[in-house]
């Protein structure tokens, strides 16, 4: 029962908590981390399993890891693995510069000061990435800088866990070196079997079973699995997490793995931060107030520093290297395990341990609020920024400087001019849209999510930047303010109403046409601010409708009214649920109550044989028209007034109800 009262405790606690901070406006994260504090040892002392609830804020990384990984796939982490081993090298490398050299300032000797370089190197994968997933921003620029740099620290903590024995006076043992060089190698092979046949083959298997808690017990198996094996190898278990959503990533399999995970990560994962703030010691706080601010704003300095200066090797913009370096300024939870192990190799002592642990919680608490201001720095650079020059460096567009690709927020307009027309995917339908504007030589600009097709097309001329739509940031960047149309040509419709909503409120007199695959989306859509909505199951509806009065022989220009009409109207004609009652018909029906259309045979002993139409003079003597004329030969449509009339024709007039009828009398043959 004690890990089940210590669970009650921490969940009742943190629920009153956040929810006080939620009213005043402060991110979860802080809420869970002081509620930790509250309850644990060192505060209210009101959880005894401390190490059960920290067994339970594991699994809580593997599983918030395990959802990245599915997110991505395998051929995004490769589009940016010179970022994971260039930029996440730098900045690793750059920090542990920073934080020896500080330390070296101190006193400290050069043992202490390398093992304090480790400490300030190392980010908190968890909270980062929870983050940036909660405001969808994994997909931008900053985004997937931050995921790479956070890649290579979990694995830069190997080396680094191998070093503590050496800087502690020991010695480094070859043989574990080998031992462990043999581990890794056995684990990349397992992966790669695991990832090419295995894993597609069971889930597949499972799947079959159309059983969802074979299908769940599955996922978790996989992901607990990958993970325990690169655990094994001596690696993080959040990286085997994270390869294990990649493999599924890669198979059919993916969306649904995500929507069975998604409950237990978000619980597992708030055990995680409140495990973090059980270590915290509210009584050094109290004692050291001073000394624990300013190493905090120390650590943050030096952190951000690396971190925005390897992102500006990278070839990006002033605004992703803040951005990037706000996001990942903390200490990270790997960071507490070296710590441990260095206070029991003697490299830190009680004080400096402590003075460590408060340090990085505080760089916890505040990484919500400097995440949020990385993402909310303006488009436009700061004044002071233009004034030295460096303004041009804030924000380099897409195909530009930067030797990366750039950032997605500086293609706004091409040309020279401002985007009249955005388009939201470049799909089918976003690529006709596109060939429409380019007709009507209308500035336009896409973003689409593929960053394939963002590259591909890009290398060809294309306005196109990469972006999350659904992200009022990146429809801000891409000049929603003062483009005059929107048209929604991808996702789902929860994606595309809050697309629209977005990009309403940023432009509220911009005209947004959506287009949605059923009718039951289409209210949905405009409550929230659409002003056309294009339902695929209508247009269908409608296309067979022409096809079939075009097999009735009906004229085009009836035709198209009668589609104009129904398009005016929202199609509430289709809408009927009884179109063969009256009601229906009499709307469709009225369309067409002062028009006829009838085939006729022209009979060989009919006056009209061997006239032509303008002789026959129909038009003016008898107020019908010949829409079309049916021979052996083909059918000759809209027959101009030379068209011979010869004996067997099959004529197609159009007129009056009655006037169409009495001309089989000068037919000399009966309607058909």
């Amino acid at each position: 029962m004690g890990i089940l009262l210590d669970l009650v405790v921490i969940l009742g606690l943190s629920l009153g908590v956040i929810y006080v901070f939620h009213r005043l406006g402060i991110p979860n994260i802080v809420g869970f981390l002081i509620a930790g504090a509250l309850a644990g040892p060192h505060g209210l002392g009101l959880v005894s399993g401390v190490h059960e609830v920290e067994l339970m804020a594991e699994v809580g990384v593997v599983l918030l890891l395990f959802t990245i990984g599915l997110e991505f796939s395998i051929k995004d982490l490769m589009q940016i693995k010179d970022v994971v081993f260039i930029g996440g090298a730098l900045q690793v490398l750059g920090a542990m510069a920073l934080g020896a050299g500080a330390a070296h300032l101190l006193g400290l000797n050069w043992n202490t000061e390398i093992f304090v370089g480790f400490l300030l190197a190392l980010s908190s994968t968890a909270i980062v990435l929870n983050l940036l997933r909660e405001r969808s921003a994994l997909d931008t620029p900053a985004g997937r800088i931050c995921l790479a740099i956070l890649i290579f620290q979990d694995i830069a903590v190997v080396p680094m866990m191998l070093a503590v024995p050496f800087l502690a006076g020991g010695h480094v043992n070859g043989a574990d070196m080998w031992l462990m060089l043999q581990k890794g190698l056995a684990a990349v092979a397992a992966l790669l079997v695991l990832g090419r046949w295995l894993a597609p083959w069971a889930m597949a298997r499972v799947a079959d079973t159309r059983s969802r808690e074979m299908f769940l017990i599955s996922v978790v198996t996989m992901c607990l699995g990958v993970a325990a094996l690169t655990w094994w190898a001596g690696l993080s278990l959040a990286l085997g997490a994270f390869a294990a959503g990649l493999i599924i990533s890669s198979s059919p399999f993916g969306l649904q793995a995500v929507g069975s995970i998604l409950p237990m990560r978000d619980l597992f994962i708030s055990i995680f931060f409140i495990s973090m703030g059980m270590l915290v010691e509210p009584a050094y706080f109290v004692h050291h107030p001073v000394l624990v601010l300013t190493v905090t704003a120390l650590v943050l300095i030096l952190k951000q520093a690396s971190a925005g200066v390897a992102v500006l090797f990278l070839g990006h913009g002033l605004r992703v290297a803040g951005s990037t370096a706000l996001s990942i300024g903390q200490i990270g939870e790997f960071s507490f395990v070296l710590a441990q192990i260095g206070l029991n190799a003697k490299l830190l002592d009680s004080n400096g341990y402590n003075l460590f642990l408060a340090t990085a919680i505080m760089t916890m608490v505040l990484t919500p609020f400097m995440l949020s201001l990385g993402f909310r720095l303006g488009e436009k650079s700061p004044a002071w920024l233009s004034a030295i020059g460096l303004g041009g460096y804030w924000s380099p567009s897409w195909g530009g400087p930067d030797r990366q690709g750039g950032d997605d927020e500086g293609h706004a307009a091409h040309d020279g001019h401002a985007a009249q027309v955005v388009v939201i995917g470049y799909g089918l339908a976003g690529r006709n849209v596109v060939r429409a504007a380019r007709l009507a030589g209308l500035p336009f600009l896409v973003v689409e999510m593929n960053p394939h097709t963002v590259r591909q097309q890009s290398a060809l001329g294309l306005p196109i930047v990469f972006g999350d739509a659904s992200n009022p940031a990146v429809l801000a960047h891409a000049g929603l303010a003062h483009a005059k149309i929107l048209v929604v040509s991808m996702g789902g419709s929860v994606v595309a109403r809050r697309i629209v909503a977005a990009a309403k409120s940023i432009n509220p007199t911009l005209h947004v046409i959506v287009r949605t695959r059923y009718e039951s989306e289409v209210e949905g859509l405009r409550k929230v601010g659409a002003d056309e909505v294009i339902p695929e199951e209508y247009e269908t509806a409608l296309e067979i409708f022409t096809r079939v009065l075009r097999r009735l022989r009906a004229p085009e220009s009836e035709i198209a009214t009668l589609l104009a009409q129904l398009r005016r109207q929202d199609y509430n004609s289709l809408r009927d649920v009884n179109p063969g009652g009256e009601g229906g018909e009499q709307r469709l029906s009225g369309l067409f109550d002062d028009t006829e259309i009838l085939t006729f045979r022209l009979d060989e002993r009919s006056p009209l044989v061997g006239r032509s139409l303008g002789q026959a003079n129909l038009r003016k003597d008898h107020g019908v028209t010949v829409v079309a004329i049916k021979r052996p030969d083909g059918v000759a449509a809209s027959p101009g007034a030379d068209e011979l009339l010869a004996g067997g024709d099959m004529l197609v007039v159009m007129g009056p109800p009655g006037k169409v009828a009495a001309m089989g009398r000068l037919f000399g043959a009966p309607p058909s």
